[in-house]
């Protein structure tokens, strides 16, 4: 796990699977969701805040 402000996540990004971040949104407080599986990283979810949604009601 890394937890960072939504501005730094791009660059992040670039660094483990460049080319996969195609400029969404990634708000502060939102999970974005990298896998490492047989020695290659695979950007699964970006930006994602539904569980703020679900907390909220």
């Amino acid at each position: 796990m890394v937890i960072s402000s939504g501005s730094e996540i791009p660059t992040i990004l670039e660094l483990i699977v460049p080319g996969q971040y195609k400029g969404e949104d990634i708000s502060n407080c939102s999970a974005t969701i990298v896998e490492y599986k047989d020695g290659k990283y695979t950007l699964k979810t970006i930006g994602d805040t539904s569980y703020t949604e679900k907390g909220s009601k």
